[in-house]
Formats: C-alpha cells, structure tokens, sequence
C-alpha cells in the first residue's frame, strides 16, 4: 500500500514527502513564539529511557551567529549548507548519556518537520560534534550556559526563505 494517496491530507506526511535542504535564508527574524513552538516540539521527541538529558540552546541574532561560524571555521570544521540563518538551534546531549545521538537526531527531526509546517525553512548541520571541546568553542558554549558535560550533537539553522518555493 503506497503511502503518496494520503500525503494531500496529511500534513505531517507531506511535510516529509517535500522537506528540502534550504537554499539561502531571508533577512528576516523568526517570532519568538514559532521558535517556543518549534522548541517544544523538539522536547516531545523520544528519548531513551525517558532520560530527557538534551539541552536546546537557541542563537538568535547574525553577530552571535556569525561569532560561532568563525570559530567553527577557525577549528577546521565546515558549516556545509550554512547560509546566514536568523537563528541557530544547538542541541546537545549529556556525552555520559549512551542515547544522546539518538535522542538529539529525534528532537532535531521533530523540529525540522515542525519548521516545515510553520513556513520556515530548515537546514541540519552537524559541525560542533567534534570539535565541542577545543578550548575557544568550549569557551563559547560556556558562554551560552552549556555544561561541560555536553556535546553538541546537531545544529538546526532555520529562516525564511530568499526564494520562494512551492511546497
């Protein structure tokens, strides 16, 4: 049985049949309350063993913004797909909590198809994993109340579009 017959009456069906990686973001901030949605969309996301050990941190804002991709930049890592999001959602997992990938790829999927429905455009990225503790992007998440015991496991840049597309 082909799903595709139900995808016209289903939103969140065809929210995935037509998510695409965005193209470049508008100039144009996002209401706090569509990030608050997509926020707690993300913390309805499963988790193992119910340990909800994610934390969310959002960057609103280009200075902020543009600080971490130089430093990420700096530390020899990419932002591949990265184009001047209005904000930046960090998610991160305790690194003792053996399902933090899987939880934080959850909520980050979970916030990507609530993006969707909410006309924003949504792109993951996925740069800090590796580099979380160089000393200038530990600093740096120190600065946005990060505890040390957490690695970024998925960045979710979201905007407006520049380009206007049919969904």
């Amino acid at each position: 049985m082909s799903i595709r017959p139900y995808s016209r009456r289903l939103q969140t069906i065809r929210n995935i049949f037509t998510k695409r990686g965005a193209g470049d973001f508008a100039d144009c901030p996002i209401p706090k309350d569509l990030i608050e949605s997509l926020m707690e969309c993300g913390i309805c996301a499963p988790s193992g063993h119910n340990m909800q050990t994610w934390r969310f941190t959002v960057l609103e804002g280009a200075a902020s913004i543009q600080t971490l991709e130089t430093l990420v930049r700096r530390n020899n890592a990419q932002f591949p797909g990265f184009r001047r999001p209005a904000a930046l959602i960090l998610l991160s997992n305790d690194r003792r909590n053996p399902y933090g990938v899987q939880d934080c790829s959850c909520a980050a999927q979970n916030i990507l198809l609530a993006a969707r429905s909410l006309g924003l455009d949504a792109e993951l990225l996925n740069p800090l994993t590796a580099i979380c503790d160089e000393p200038e992007i530990r600093a740096m998440l120190r600065s946005y109340d990060m505890p040390d015991e957490h690695i970024v496991q998925v960045c979710v840049a979201l905007g407006y579009s520049a380009q206007r597309r049919n969904a």
